[in-house]
């Protein structure tokens, strides 16, 4: 607000007509003003002070003085508000007031007003107002072509960097595509040397299970069924040596029918003996046909811990006691009767 301005305020009073607003400014603060109003007939004058403003608020003014002072200061200078309305009324040759009012959620409230007095010594110089008037719509006129054209210059940068973005998106977009191709192929890759890693290692442990023998299992012993009873030999034995221990010499009478006693006992005690003989190889036949067979060779440490057969029992050889070589002369000899046992084949 350096220079005047002029502004057009309607009239309540007469809607078809309005009041002309001269604005001068008269100090270093903004609302330090003159203001000349005329509604074609007469002049009307007011001065206004900043540091006074605040006592033209109405009494039921809803805003402080800070909002009263901007307020005023957006109307003087032509800067539109939506919700703010500045009105005059005339009275003729008396006094022009001009009312600030504020509409709020529709409703149109009073915040103050301002009362110019009719002085009829001020000259209205209607050329200089015009001229002022020239001056501000040429200054906004230019002020809203430079807007318009930093408008345009803003849109274009913005379309400019919507093309980049645009582009940097699509960038964007094909590097993640790459990097994804990328991180798949080595995936892949990994997966891929894994498994052969999984195979060699399944390829060494079966190779050094296979070089690694089992174990060899131990044979199963199975219980005998029959336990072959101990051989009569040992009792023969016991009894021999109880003969050769007693004395040599004997009654005449009981050598000689001792002979035959003996040979008897013999025959018998030799046919005993192969009986237990042969029932003990047989019981041997038995327990080794009921031995399970190992499924895997046996060992030469499994087969020296095995027991050897035991060899059967031979009857022990004749033997001539010497009382019976003395009297072989006297003993008559018996004949043996047809299939009885004789010395040879006690011998065999």
């Amino acid at each position: 607000m350096a220079n005047s301005c002029v502004l057009k305020i309607d009239r309540t009073d007469d809607e078809s007509s309005f009041v002309l607003l001269q604005i001068t400014p008269r100090g270093s603060k903004p609302l330090d003003l003159r203001l000349v109003a005329t509604e074609g007939e007469a002049p009307y004058v007011a001065t206004l002070k900043h540091d006074r403003v605040a006592s033209l608020r109405g009494k039921n003014c809803s805003v402080s003085a800070e909002e009263w002072g901007e307020i005023l200061q957006l109307v003087f200078s032509q800067t539109p508000q939506p919700d703010i309305q500045a009105t005059a009324t005339v009275e003729s040759e008396s006094s022009v007031t001009i009312t600030i009012r504020k509409q709020i959620q529709g409703i149109t409230q009073r915040l103050g007003s301002i009362s110019l007095n009719h002085d009829p010594d001020q000259e209205i110089q209607l050329f200089d107002w015009c001229a002022a008037a020239a001056d501000l719509s040429a200054k906004n006129k230019k002020q809203s072509v430079d807007a318009d054209t930093r408008a345009r210059e803003l849109e274009i940068t913005v379309q400019e960097l919507k093309v980049q973005l645009e582009e940097l998106v699509k960038a964007k977009q094909e590097d993640e595509d790459v990097l994804l191709r990328h991180a798949a192929d080595l995936i892949n890759e990994k997966k891929v040397k894994i498994r052969e890693y999984l195979k060699v290692v399944e390829a060494a442990r079966v190779s050094s299970t296979d070089d690694v023998p089992a174990p060899p299992e131990s044979p199963q012993r199975v219980a005998p069924k029959h336990q072959p009873k101990q051989s009569r030999p040992t009792k023969r034995k016991a009894s021999t040596a109880a003969v050769a221990d007693e004395p040599e010499e004997m009654d005449v009478d009981s050598v000689k029918s001792e002979p035959g006693d003996s040979d008897a006992g013999r025959i018998t005690d030799a046919t005993a003996s192969d009986l237990d003989s042969d029932e003990e190889e047989a019981a041997a036949q038995q327990s080794d046909a009921d031995k399970p067979i190992p499924s895997h060779p046996v060992d030469k440490k499994d087969s020296a811990v095995q027991p050897q057969k035991k060899a059967p029992a031979q009857p022990p050889p004749k033997r001539d006691l010497p009382f019976t070589s003395r009297n072989k002369s006297k003993a008559p000899v018996v004949p043996a009767p047809a299939g009885s046992e004789t010395e040879s084949d006690d011998e065999l």
